[in-house]
């Protein structure tokens, strides 16, 4: 018949044998228990320099004054998390400079207004926001030279087409660049990551970041309008 232990299963019953976890849990509690004394000692020893303490008259009184200031202190912070948190954020910010000066270092400002060179920083600014854990990183707008082929130039028709729908352009899948309804990327593009938005979509709105263009893409369209009213004129003459 084998031995039971008597009594409470806890570190004060010499009959109940401790796991290794009941020990490391006790040596830690030990542990967190002397910390928190030498931290009422610092307070109770800080505290003696002040008017207020002086004015107690026992050392009963003078140790729950130290024993209500300990117990108003916020519990320890975990400082491996502070400094793995600190990390991560200087990362992030360290990838948005980048992001930046990839921007500023590879992308020419001749032939380009300043709204549309707004436009690409501001897709490196708020990378981040758009994408809080990308699997990998979007691929950047391609500099003037090599956007020749990358998008279908649309007709009047086609735009006012499109507009009809409820489109007002085309966003990169894995990024923030966008596109009006006047640049189609092309299907055979390596750049052709995009697909079709809605006003809904954009709720800041967007500026078109092909060469030359920098549009807004909830501006309303010229063409569309006039087809529109075109459209509605022809109605109401038959």
């Amino acid at each position: 018949m084998s031995h039971r232990p008597t009594g409470p299963a806890c570190g004060n019953n010499p009959n109940h044998p401790l796991t290794d976890g009941d020990r490391q849990a006790v040596a830690d509690f030990k542990a967190y228990l002397a910390e928190r004394a030498a931290l009422r000692d610092r307070i109770a020893e800080a505290l003696r320099e002040t008017d207020a303490y002086a004015q107690l008259e026992s050392r009963d009184d003078r140790e729950r004054f130290a024993d209500a200031v300990l117990a108003v202190l916020p519990p320890p912070a975990d400082r491996a998390a502070v400094l793995s948190e600190a990390e991560a954020e200087a990362e992030r910010q360290l990838a948005t400079v980048q992001r930046v000066r990839h921007v500023l270092e590879t992308e020419p400002v001749l032939n380009r207004t300043a709204l549309e060179y707004r436009g690409l920083i501001v897709s490196a600014l708020m990378a981040d926001e758009a994408q809080p854990t990308p699997p990998e990183t979007a691929p950047p707008a391609p500099a003037t030279e090599l956007w020749r082929g990358a998008t279908e130039l649309a007709t009047d028709r086609e735009i006012a087409a499109r507009a009809a729908t409820g489109l007002v352009g085309y966003r990169q899948g894995r990024g923030t660049l966008l596109h009006c309804l006047a640049h189609k990327p092309a299907p055979a593009s390596r750049w052709a990551d995009f697909h079709e938005v809605t006003a809904d979509d954009l709720d800041d709105g967007g500026i078109c970041v092909h060469p030359r263009c920098g549009r807004d893409l909830l501006a309303p369209w010229a063409t569309a309008e006039a087809q529109q009213n075109g459209a509605q004129q022809n109605g109401a003459q038959q």
